[in-house]
């Protein structure tokens, strides 16, 4: 994953963000970035076979900044809870 020249976030960091859309394949937040985070469906729940729960558009939501991706440099998020509660650990 690329990272941009100024992050507001780094790797690692917990984030909190609103839903601003839902996409077959994930959901979008508004983190303060320049471009919209995006959590794929495989990284919202802990459970790999579980149909994830998508969070309401509008609602806030923690998250763990994962990287960036792609020439955008678009934020990834992981909502797993098991991933949020190892990235406080971390701290």
């Amino acid at each position: 994953m690329t990272q941009p020249r100024d992050p507001i976030h780094r790797p690692g960091d917990i984030v909190t963000g609103v839903v601003v859309e839902h996409r077959h394949f994930g959901v979008f937040l508004d983190i303060g970035d320049e471009e919209p985070a995006l959590a794929v469906i495989t990284m919202i729940e802990d459970d790999p076979r579980a149909t994830p729960m998508l969070p309401p558009v509008s609602t806030s939501v923690e998250g763990v900044l994962l990287g960036y991706a792609g020439p955008g440099h678009q934020p990834r998020l992981s909502l797993r809870p098991s991933d949020i509660h190892q990235a406080r650990a971390r701290r």
